[in-house]
């Protein structure tokens, strides 16, 4: 909730630093698969070389990509899979998260980057403040991209973050 209220006031001031895409992507990877709950989860990173080097807030945009993932983790099943996909295209970096979950419902899909919504599925336990994915799209926000999911229920969800250049 600290940084949700930090995030709508302004409060936080975004670094400007070159890295590497892939090296985040793998490190997400490392971090999400010691975090599974249990599960067993294959996990997947697949990346262009145009990505070896990003200017932006290394720290906010792997806080942004680790809430997605920890939101595929939570709703995939065992013998899931969670996919990180990097790639540049017209100009733009796409960070995709991509996992075999339980999707979306469609009457779901218009809220859920709003604080504090949560899925309310049948059978389903939901653990979270309804925050992560809020956050998340504040900071692609912040670092000039746009958020976009597509879900369908029982498919799995792809979460896309669309990044300008430097």
């Amino acid at each position: 909730m600290f940084l949700m209220a930090k995030l709508d006031d302004g409060q936080i001031r975004f670094n400007q630093e070159r890295f590497d895409l892939a090296a985040l992507g793998r490190q997400i990877i490392h971090e999400a698969s010691l975090q599974t709950g249990g599960k067993r989860l294959d996990f997947e990173l697949s990346c262009v070389e145009e990505v070896a080097c990003f200017c932006g807030d290394r720290f906010y945009l792997q806080q942004a990509v680790e809430n997605i993932v920890a939101n595929a983790i939570r709703h995939s099943n065992d013998n899931g899979k969670i996919g990180i996909s990097i790639t540049v295209e017209k100009g733009m970096y796409h960070f995709a998260v991509s996992d075999t979950g339980s999707g979306i419902e469609p009457q779901d899909l218009p809220h859920i980057f709003e604080p504090y919504y949560t899925k309310k599925q049948a059978g389903f336990h939901t653990t979270g403040l309804g925050l992560g994915l809020a956050i998340s799209r504040e900071i692609v926000r912040r670092l000039g991209g746009t958020i976009t999911v597509a879900s369908r229920p029982g498919e799995g969800a792809v979460f896309t973050l669309l990044l300008p250049p430097s």
